[in-house]
């Protein structure tokens, strides 16, 4: 009898981790540990809804690693995973606690900045992110890695006003920045096409 409320605390300790380890694996990319597109959609709804009741602006932003293919291609899957690993760490870096960061598929990430003042600081962190995504990366067993990115940006109110527009206005910038040639952020321009930051 004295060793059952042990067992009981065990048991509930037990199925505490098990529920932490399934909303773990539901809400969050098992290589990076940054949230995936389920909890990315998430935040998103709730950010675009706070912006709406503040009045205020919020910026959504695509990164898509530019010939992340050739590394995974010349250098193997598990350099290319530490790439992806890396590419999280150093997005998180250039982003405040409020931001969310997310991979959403293989070499493509989102982030979403709520409570921005212009276009002007979305484009500031845009190109802070891709300048550190640009800088070598020199992997466990010495290798030199280049890759760079390509970044869309999209901001609400100015932009669009649903979730849908902005991932797809934001989307739409990212592909403009690649088919321009890669390492570079673009903000969508008000009518919805892409912009150069220049």
């Amino acid at each position: 009898m004295a060793g059952e409320p042990g067992g009981t605390l065990r048991d509930i300790t037990q199925r505490k981790q098990l529920e932490e380890e399934v909303q773990q694996l539901a809400f969050y990319d098992p290589l990076t540990q940054l949230p995936n597109r389920r909890l990315l959609n998430d935040r998103l709804s709730q950010t675009l809804a706070r912006a709406r009741r503040a009045q205020s602006r919020m910026a959504l932003m695509f990164i898509d690693l530019d010939k992340f293919k050739a590394i995974n291609d010349q250098h193997g899957h598990e350099a290319g995973d530490w790439v992806l690993q890396t590419v999280a760490q150093r997005i998180k870096s250039c982003l405040r606690a409020s931001d969310t960061a997310a991979r959403v598929g293989g070499d493509e990430f989102l982030v979403i900045l709520p409570d921005i003042q212009s276009s002007e600081d979305a484009l500031a962190v845009a190109e802070k992110i891709r300048m550190e995504l640009q800088q070598p990366f020199v992997s466990p067993n010495q290798l030199l890695l280049h890759a760079s990115s390509s970044i869309g940006v999209a901001i609400y109110p100015d932009h669009a006003n649903t979730e849908q527009d902005l991932l797809r206005l934001g989307d739409r910038a990212m592909y403009r920045a690649k088919t321009l040639g890669g390492n570079a952020a673009l903000l969508c321009a008000l009518n919805g096409e892409p912009q150069d930051t220049d």
